[in-house]
């Protein structure tokens, strides 16, 4: 590989592909631990990963000269979950889009599935029409 790209393998920036799940750089507190809560770690665990994932945000994110970090996510996973979770967490994606290192992809839900014919597009979440989006969520 470093034949053929011969930076990759000194990259610093985050690498993100877990589109069913909004990345950890970018989750709030409130979204951490529903989603934490939802496997195998218990309450304790739970808590202090939701009490260091602030830290670790801005240790990443706020310095002085940020690394570029690129996310896809899938739409589903920004209309699942509770509305007073959810909605603060789809604010704070949208805050964080604004930054000039942050570039946040949506995979639309009529996005078309492997082996289908058709092109399937991400949407930069940056997009103007976006913040009237957020109150499609199909819990209120």
């Amino acid at each position: 590989m470093e034949d053929i790209w011969p930076d990759v393998l000194k990259r610093r920036e985050p690498a993100w592909l877990r589109p069913s799940v909004i990345p950890g750089l970018l989750q709030t507190p409130e979204y951490a631990s529903l989603v934490l809560s939802s496997g195998l770690l218990d309450a304790d665990e739970v808590a202090g990963y939701v009490e260091t994932r602030p830290r670790r945000q801005a240790a990443v994110l706020n310095r002085r000269k940020p690394p570029l970090f690129i996310a896809v996510i899938d739409e589903c996973a920004l209309l699942r979950g509770e509305p007073d979770v959810m909605h603060p967490q789809l604010d704070h994606l949208i805050e964080m889009a604004q930054r000039p290192t942050t570039f946040l992809h949506v995979l639309p839900l009529d996005a078309c599935m492997p082996g289908r014919p058709g092109r399937s597009s991400l949407r930069p979440l940056r997009m103007a029409t976006w913040g009237t989006s957020t109150t499609r969520h199909p819990a209120g």
